[in-house]
């Protein structure tokens, strides 16, 4: 770890600046060896923002923690953090600040580092600040994951719970009949005939059965409706990425036909926080892609870090740790030397 510290020069810092980001980072979580394979993120990191070595020691660890990445990722993480602050308005530092507010839910619903970041960015382009969208986010993540619970209502999932037999047969008639009166007349209490699930059906094709009578339906059947609208989840059970996620919102969005049927929908969803993290999401719905894969793109801390020390002052700061480094071994030779010189001088007595 010595020989670790020594050699962080090149950043223009001492092998005491170094040590002391180095214990920043087993305080903060990291093992001797993982702290090591981190030391040189941290440092590039407090070089580029201008803060200490220890409080970027700590921002990059807990980056790493919420999102399940490994010391070995540390670059990484920091390539994404620069990228966000070059594409964005605030600094590096203040998206993981951001990333500290939303970084556990988000990682808990699989979300990436990548796409979460440009979330951030995309909020605060437009005039949030990195800490609060990491606030607002989360509350629209939370939401989400609370209202998307339950079965879709859809006449899709009508049509698999009449084939699966979710839903006792007849109680789904009588569910049908309740939500569309006009249908009532149409049961036939013995169940010989299928008339009201026929003409139910051609209601369907016909787009006059609504996605809230669908709703209603299912919630006769003794079924927990997802309020969305739509599912956040994949077949397989897994979360769906956030770009699809914000597609299905807006396309749910636009299925309204007046303003205030969104507003309204919006309301229901969402608190006011979350809401206004999705109101700026469902503007870039169809860039927010792209935006990911920017936020993605590596070796940009390097590179930023390197037109840095190449300036006056970056090599002004190379030179010092290089001199400070030397300055110590010196100081410990002068030391012995100092005592050598001590020990001769009482020998001479009263002359030394």
């Amino acid at each position: 770890l010595a020989r670790v510290a020594e050699s962080q020069t090149d950043l223009g810092f001492t092998a005491v600046e170094a040590a002391e980001a180095l214990e920043s980072l087993v305080k903060a979580g990291l093992e001797g060896e993982d702290a090591a394979k981190a030391l040189r993120s941290a440092l590039e990191m407090a070089r580029l923002e201008g803060i200490s070595t220890e409080e970027a020691a700590n921002l990059l660890v807990a980056t790493l923690n919420q999102f399940g990445m490994s010391a070995e990722d540390a670059g990484k993480a920091l390539d994404i953090l620069v990228n966000a602050s070059a594409l964005g308005i605030d600094a590096a530092s203040d998206f993981a600040t951001g990333l500290s507010y939303v970084g556990t839910v988000a990682s808990m619903m699989g979300l990436s580092l990548e796409e979460t970041t440009a979330a951030l960015v995309a909020m605060n382009n437009s005039g949030i600040a990195a800490a609060s969208a990491g606030r607002y986010l989360a509350s629209m993540l939370t939401d989400l994951i609370n209202k998307g619970k339950g079965v879709t209502p859809t006449f899709e999932t009508i049509d698999r719970i009449i084939r699966e037999g979710t839903v006792d047969y007849n109680k789904l008639r009588d569910a049908i009949a309740d939500v569309l009166p006009e249908l009532a007349d149409l049961k036939d209490e013995t169940g010989e005939t299928d008339m009201l699930l026929e003409v139910f059906l051609e209601k369907v094709q016909n787009g006059e059965v609504t996605t809230e009578q669908y709703a209603e339906i299912l919630k006769k059947c003794g079924l927990e409706v997802n309020k969305l609208g739509f599912s956040i989840y994949n077949a397989d059970g897994s979360m769906k990425s956030l770009n699809e996620i914000v597609t299905l919102l807006n396309d749910k969005l636009n299925s309204f036909e007046t303003q205030a049927e969104r507003d309204a929908y919006l309301t229901e969803i969402f608190g006011e926080q979350g809401r206004r993290a999705a109101a700026v999401l469902v503007q870039m719905s169809g860039e927010f892609g792209n935006l990911t894969e920017q936020i993605g793109e590596s070796g940009t801390a390097t590179q930023m870090v390197n037109e840095i020390l190449n300036t006056t002052a970056g090599r002004l700061a190379q030179a010092r740790a290089e001199s400070i480094n030397a300055s110590m071994g010196f100081g410990q030779l002068t030391a012995g030397v100092q005592q050598a010189f001590a020990q001769f001088s009482a020998f001479l007595g009263p002359l030394g």
